[in-house]
């Protein structure tokens, strides 16, 4: 399980740092990269579901 939740985390970190390099480009300014991030509802949704099923795995240890 701890290498299924390593892999998993490994992912969030690379979908995130793609998101973020993506975001870069669109805005030199950190505090509105900042702020569309907070705002971008997606990334509410998918950082829920990745907290959802690291509780699940959790549960199963």
């Amino acid at each position: 399980v701890s290498q299924t939740l390593a892999s998993l985390s490994f992912t969030i970190s690379l979908l995130f740092s793609t998101y973020r390099e993506e975001m870069r480009r669109y805005t030199k300014n950190p505090k509105i990269f900042i702020k569309i991030i907070i705002a971008t509802p997606a990334v509410k949704v998918y950082v829920n579901a990745m907290e959802r099923l690291l509780f699940i795995l959790m549960e199963n240890v």
